[in-house]
């Protein structure tokens, strides 16, 4: 069956019951699904090790000639063949489909657009009255916490791990596709998936353009206490974006020289600016309303949106004053 998952026309052998099936012809990614079977050693060392929080490996993966191994210890060996157009999947015996889904959709899927050219963001985002706004920073900089407070606000979560981002002539859109829930463990059976809220976690809409971008930077603490917003230039944009470029193969000169070009485009496409605040999750209220404050003092947003973001700041601080 084909589905439209993250902007590409994937035709699998897996049955994904979360994906909108589509009657478009010529498939831009095949998903193979093999026998399971017992992970073997890999004939090279692994490149890439993605730990979990609680300090296991959530993933590692190694290149072999033109191809790439993703593994997923316990779970599945996801193959990356022929440039990113063809995954083959080898879960172990006692794998759901369900898991190896998740893992698909929300991991190998997003590493494997990047063997293909396309650019994808470590981040979290949420659409606001058809806007997206995306968070960026590093791990632990509270990319999930922000934007799961304006999903619990009503706002629509488009990624929550990998973002793709897509060049529509010029202006960067987030694709339609299956937002990222990290929440699972390799000791999980299925993977674990949030209660969804009116208006949030899937969609099934279009492409949505990107307006703003956020690099969070948390301090151990500030002058005044306080969240400040601050635009970056665009060679400090793109030194900050280019932190959160995903690549499946980072030895590659070739896809970095891609990534340099794309971050460079996105700074020049999009307002990109520094949200700094005090560790403290008592700011998070603050947080939002100076996303909604600069929103307001910006041409790029529509009034709708801004007036939809200010909601979700007042509506918090109602809830945090009760």
């Amino acid at each position: 069956m084909t589905y439209d998952a993250h902007g590409v026309l994937l035709d699998s052998e897996l049955f994904l019951p979360e994906q909108s099936p589509s009657e478009e012809l010529g498939a831009d990614c095949v998903l193979r699904l093999f026998p399971p079977s017992i992970q073997a050693r890999p004939s090279h060392p692994w490149q890439l090790e993605r730990p979990t929080a609680a300090g296991g490996v959530r993933f590692c993966t190694v290149k072999d000639a033109e191809d790439y191994l993703i593994r997923f210890p316990d779970l599945a060996d996801f193959h990356i063949r022929s440039g990113g157009r063809e995954i083959r999947c080898v879960p172990t015996p006692d794998t759901p489909d369900e898991l190896l889904g998740h893992l698909l959709l929300n991991h190998v899927l997003p590493l494997s657009l990047t063997t293909l050219g396309r650019l994808v963001l470590n981040a979290s985002a949420v659409e606001i009255a058809e806007r997206a706004i995306v968070f960026v920073g590093p791990s632990g900089a509270g990319k999930s916490t922000v934007a799961d407070a304006l999903y619990q606000q009503g706002g629509t979560l488009l990624a929550d791990g990998y973002l793709v981002v897509d060049n529509n002539d010029g202006t960067p859109q987030a694709p339609k596709g299956s937002a990222t829930d990290r929440g699972w463990s390799p000791r999980d059976t299925v993977a674990r998936r949030k209660t969804p809220t009116p208006g949030g976690w899937s969609r099934t809409g279009g492409p949505v353009s990107i307006e703003r971008i956020y690099v969070l930077e948390p301090l151990e603490s500030t002058t005044d206490g306080g969240v400040t917003v601050t635009p970056a230039l665009k060679r400090a944009a793109c030194m900050e974006l280019i932190k959160s470029v995903v690549q499946l193969d980072g030895a590659d000169p070739a896809a970095t020289c891609r990534s340099v070009n794309h971050v460079e485009w996105l700074a020049s496409s999009c307002a990109v600016s520094r949200l700094q605040f005090a560790k403290d999750t008592r700011q998070l209220p603050s947080m939002i309303d100076a996303v909604a404050s600069d929103c307001r003092t910006s041409e790029r947003v529509q009034p709708s949106a801004t007036q939809a973001v200010a909601a979700r700041a007042s509506d918090m601080e109602s809830q945090t004053t009760a």
